[in-house]
């Protein structure tokens, strides 16, 4: 998973498993924030990269809740 707030997000961890929970810490206020995520499904076929999400806190300082992978993913079904 890649998060931060240019629109090349750096890596913040490696494999979904050491992201249960994944916590951002606090985000500041008026800032965009950029994450993605690339999947391995497995060796042989390489890595799969989503798209790049963005989004902008409001006018103050924004403590996030940790949460789980299943949790984010009801929030962008189709």
């Amino acid at each position: 998973m890649y998060f931060g707030t240019t629109p090349d997000p750096p890596l913040v961890c490696l494999a979904l498993e050491d992201c249960q929970p994944f916590t951002p810490g606090l985000l500041e206020p008026e800032t965009t924030y950029y994450w993605r995520v690339v999947a391995s499904p497995d060796q042989d076929c390489g890595n799969v990269s989503g798209p790049v999400w963005r989004f902008t806190t409001g006018t103050t300082t924004v403590a996030v809740q940790s949460t789980h992978w299943d949790v984010v993913k009801r929030l962008y079904r189709e």
